[in-house]
């Protein structure tokens, strides 16, 4: 109710103008005519069955979530997992975000689920590493999730045997990914490094979101260690 009720307060916009236009294009068979434009909002906008409104709720609520499946991957009780994808909702929906940043959000937040160094594999750093592949075809800014996953690899796992293969996983799965793009791009002469480039403020409200997960799990944990070392000062 709350992801319902934050969707429908923001009136969302799916697609912004160069994406619907490129929408547009590719719904009328002519192509892929804006290379510059990242391509993942606009294509599943064309493809699914459903207006673009209904795809961004759907994606808003998968979203939610994956938020709740975050925190507990980082170790919450199920109580603060659950406020966590309350935050993330309102943050979501404060935030104002369209298809493509919804979808950015979502393939974040389902790669940090399938990163988390307690359960890590080579087949979740693969699937990590397509989420955030994917997530970079929606906003190429979230590539820097790909370094910052391999960061938290490292951090987290003191064996670097460990640690090289999935942290090659995560690199090299998210770059298929994004292969058929940036060599579209590379072809059309307009390779410029979009990772660099963007709106900040789209860059915020896609990230936002996940940001808010990680301020509640802090939180959290922070409040249970403040009551811990209480507790052992009474003792």
């Amino acid at each position: 109710m709350v992801v319902v009720a934050a969707v429908a307060l923001r009136g969302p916009l799916p697609l912004e103008p160069p994406e619907a236009r490129l929408a547009h294009n590719v719904e009328m068979g002519q192509g892929y005519l804006a290379p510059e434009v990242p391509p993942l909002g606009p294509l599943v906008a064309v493809a699914v069955p459903v207006s673009a409104e209904v795809a961004l709720l759907a994606v808003t609520v998968l979203t939610v979530v994956a938020a709740v499946g975050l925190a507990r991957r980082l170790g919450v009780r199920s109580r603060v997992a659950t406020g966590a994808g309350v935050a993330a909702a309102v943050v979501t929906g404060a935030a104002g975000q369209g298809l493509t940043e919804a979808l950015a959000t979502l393939l974040v937040t389902t790669g940090l689920v399938w990163v988390s160094p307690a359960r890590i594999s080579n087949g979740r750093a693969a699937m990590a590493g397509l989420c955030l592949g994917g997530a970079a075809l929606a906003r190429p800014q979230a590539l820097l999730v790909v370094v910052a996953a391999t960061v938290w690899l490292v951090a987290d796992l003191d064996d670097w045997r460990r640690v090289t293969v999935p942290s090659a996983l995560v690199a090299g799965s998210s770059l298929v990914v994004l292969w058929p793009w940036l060599r579209w791009l590379h072809l059309s002469g307009d390779l410029g490094w979009p990772i660099l480039a963007g709106d900040p403020g789209g860059t915020a409200r896609w990230a936002a979101p996940v940001l808010a997960v990680l301020v509640v799990v802090l939180v959290s944990r922070a409040l249970a260690g403040g009551v811990a070392t209480r507790y052992q000062a009474r003792g």
